[in-house]
């Protein structure tokens, strides 16, 4: 059952979820509490599940990513953008606020067709030397591509590369 927005439990059903869940914990006891893990067993922990062995690896290309958005490069041309566009939102209008810059074509859609382009270079062993390539891959940089929009707007659109 939902409940609608803003809904309060009364004082008295409070107390009685209160009193059922000190039953629950009393008949199912968590093995846990009141104990904590070694440094050693969380180092063994974030290594079990680091880098390839992670569910979520994604082939290094996170770092790649990073590197290129937080690049001096990429903060001047934000910059561009935002004094084009009059620090306006082109979805909505709202005038300045909380602005970001949108690619229309997907940031990650053009890292997979940068990445495919030059998959013989391990991104690993030259995450160095294909940031310096990328800074000068011009889809990263086509301002055609890029429009300042308010951070609602960009949340909201769907990344189809078409809107």
């Amino acid at each position: 059952m939902s409940r609608p927005i803003g809904f309060k439990h009364t004082e008295a059903t409070k107390a009685k979820m209160s009193q059922k869940k000190k039953e629950w914990d009393k008949v199912h006891p968590n093995p846990m509490e009141g104990k904590h893990h070694s440094a050693e067993a969380i180092l063994r922990f974030r290594l079990k599940n680091a880098g390839a062995n992670n569910p979520n690896w994604k082939g290094g290309r996170t770092e790649l990513a990073q590197h290129i958005r937080e690049s001096p490069k990429n903060k001047r041309l934000r910059t561009i953008i935002f004094k084009r566009d009059n620090y306006t939102c082109q979805s909505c209008g709202q005038i300045s606020g909380r602005l970001e810059v949108d690619h229309i074509i997907p940031f990650a859609k053009i890292l997979s067709e940068f990445l495919k382009k030059y998959a013989t270079l391990d991104i690993k062993a030259f995450s160095f030397e294909l940031y310096l390539i990328a800074l000068k891959y011009k889809p990263f940089w086509d301002k055609k591509n890029l429009r300042a929009l308010c951070e609602n707007c960009n949340r909201t659109r769907k990344h189809s590369g078409t809107d």
